[in-house]
């Protein structure tokens, strides 16, 4: 008599399902760790992009306020013209600018990467028109790896933008571009 075997054995299948198992764990895995990374660079891009937009409007109001128009106090203060001034003070885990107008307020907020803490030291701290905000990280053990490197220094002289400035040279005479 000729029998045909047509199926699998228990060992067979079992032996089969134990690699698909083993295959889908891995799958798995790597998929946990690609959503994982994605996240991080996400909230990276994010903070990054907070804090260069912060950065470039407090440059902006500083450059375009005078020496005299600057104060210091709860935050710091720019009178830009006779009836706009602008304020910025460090909230829990944000910076506040506020722009007042004749006409109203405008208040806009930035979200401080976690762990961080940012203080905004106006004129006489690091010279007579110069203003500054720091961003550093509260305890440095507890930093996260994603998010921009600190410390973050913004520095701006008051009524001026010295980064469009042609420079000197050394004979004293200015170049002409």
């Amino acid at each position: 008599m000729n029998l045909r075997r047509t199926g699998m054995t228990l060992i067979e299948v079992s032996t089969a399902v134990t690699l698909s198992a083993a295959l889908m764990a891995v799958a798995v895995s790597l998929l946990h760790g690609l959503f994982k990374a994605e996240r991080s660079t996400r909230a990276s891009i994010r903070e990054n992009g907070v804090v260069n937009s912060l950065a470039d409007q407090f440059r902006r109001d500083a450059h375009a306020t005078p020496v005299a128009g600057v104060s210091a106090g709860d935050g710091l203060q720019f009178a830009l013209d006779a009836d706009r001034t602008v304020s910025y003070r460090v909230e829990a885990g944000e910076v506040v600018r506020t722009e007042s107008t004749g006409g109203g307020v405008r208040q806009q907020s930035f979200p401080l990467p976690p762990g961080t803490v940012a203080t905004i030291e106006g004129p006489g701290a690091t010279g007579p028109a110069n203003v500054r905000l720091v961003i550093v990280a509260a305890d440095e053990a507890k930093r996260r790896p994603a998010g921009p490197p600190l410390p973050i220094v913004v520095e701006a002289v008051c009524g001026r933008d010295h980064r469009f400035d042609l420079p000197d040279d050394p004979a004293g005479e200015e170049i002409d571009e």
